[in-house]
């Protein structure tokens, strides 16, 4: 700012942060890449046989996912796979 006082992130200014980042279907591309890539990473590691690795880059990837369904649980307030209609019943 012009009269010295340091800025402060958005984030930090919303009422609700959490909600003030929406995750949309938009961004599934951006969690949907990197956990193909380290499924690919433990299926090549799995096929040269290295049981480590295979597991740690398999569950890398189900954490990406696991991100991107929690986030986007959180930015519509309710699970993400439910419909409307289930939703009122």
């Amino acid at each position: 700012m012009a009269d010295g006082q340091a800025t402060l992130p958005l984030l930090l200014l919303h009422p609700n942060p959490i909600n003030s980042i929406l995750m949309t279907w938009d961004s599934f591309i951006f969690f949907a890449i990197p956990a193909l890539l380290l499924w690919a990473g433990g299926a090549w590691t799995a096929w040269k046989k290295r049981p480590l690795p295979t597991y740690l880059l398999t569950a890398a990837g189900l954490l990406v996912y696991f991100a991107f369904i929690l986030g986007l649980w959180m930015s519509l307030e309710r699970p993400p796979l439910r419909t409307m209609g289930e939703t009122r019943l």
